[in-house]
């Protein structure tokens, strides 16, 4: 029956030693039993729908019971929830793939996660998959110095980078003096780019951005078959991308798996 167990598990994840099914909101990979403990002869199959929570020997762990009631395996369960993945490649990239980091709206994020997310650790990241081709990064130029040496180590880490001048909006008026609003968007530099892309083969798009404007643009990605990945932060996903049930995969920035802070 173990056998039986690891070829079914072969079959399903296309990777042997390696039972993938979700239980609850957790999968359970064969290396979190380990050693794997086959306790008794085994009669029927699993059934790991209902995984059982107890203590064993003063310890925590979760079982797989079979359907006769015999206990097939046990892990402990505080290493499960502690271990981290030996691979942190946590997006499942169905081809080709390219992303685009609108960074004025990634920025915005160190509000909500208490720091900063590093644009090269970031770019490190991407890099490990050998699915990514191309990353663009969007961020508008300042007349400020530090603002234009921002963009200068950005391209020198390797990003494909559009800028454009930053404006300033007067919004208010107070005691005469005007208040400015900075404004550089770069929702359409994005979308003509993604338009460009669909006739170069790619099959995945990966957006950092919680902007909800951007809804009309992953649809039409959708409704050609292609892969749509928004990366947010918690509190600053638009109300638009959270009501596309269907075809956007959502992936908060704090749980990739890997510091990109």
């Amino acid at each position: 029956m173990l056998r039986r167990l690891l070829e079914q598990s072969k079959k399903a994840s296309g990777r042997p030693l390696e039972f993938s099914r979700r239980l609850g909101q957790f999968q359970f990979p064969l290396r979190f039993f380990s050693p794997l403990r086959v306790l008794r002869p085994l009669r029927g199959l699993a059934s790991p729908k209902t995984p059982t929570t107890q203590r064993h020997k003063g310890i925590e762990t979760l079982s797989i019971i079979s359907r006769s009631g015999e206990t097939i395996a046990r892990c402990n369960l505080a290493i499960m929830k502690n271990q981290k993945s030996e691979n942190p490649l946590t997006l499942k990239l169905k081809g080709k793939a390219c992303v685009f980091v609108d960074w004025a709206n990634v920025h915005g994020w160190a509000e909500s996660l208490k720091k900063e997310v590093d644009p090269a650790k970031l770019y490190r990241y991407l890099g490990s998959y050998k699915e990514i081709k191309q990353t663009h990064f969007y961020f508008g130029t300042d007349k400020h110095p530090k603002s234009k040496a921002f963009l200068s180590k950005i391209k020198r880490v390797g990003y494909q980078v559009t800028t454009k001048p930053v404006k300033y909006i007067a919004v208010a008026e107070v005691d005469g003096e005007k208040i400015l609003k900075r404004k550089c968007d770069f929702d359409m530099e994005i979308c003509i780019d993604v338009h460009r892309l669909l006739n170069e083969g790619f099959e995945s798009y990966i957006f950092f951005t919680g902007d909800g404007d951007f809804e009309p643009l992953y649809k039409l990605l959708i409704g050609r078959r292609k892969q749509v990945i928004v990366i947010y932060a918690h509190g600053h996903l638009g109300r638009e991308i959270w009501e596309v049930r269907r075809g956007v995969f959502k992936k908060a920035i704090d749980r990739l798996g890997v510091d990109l802070f």
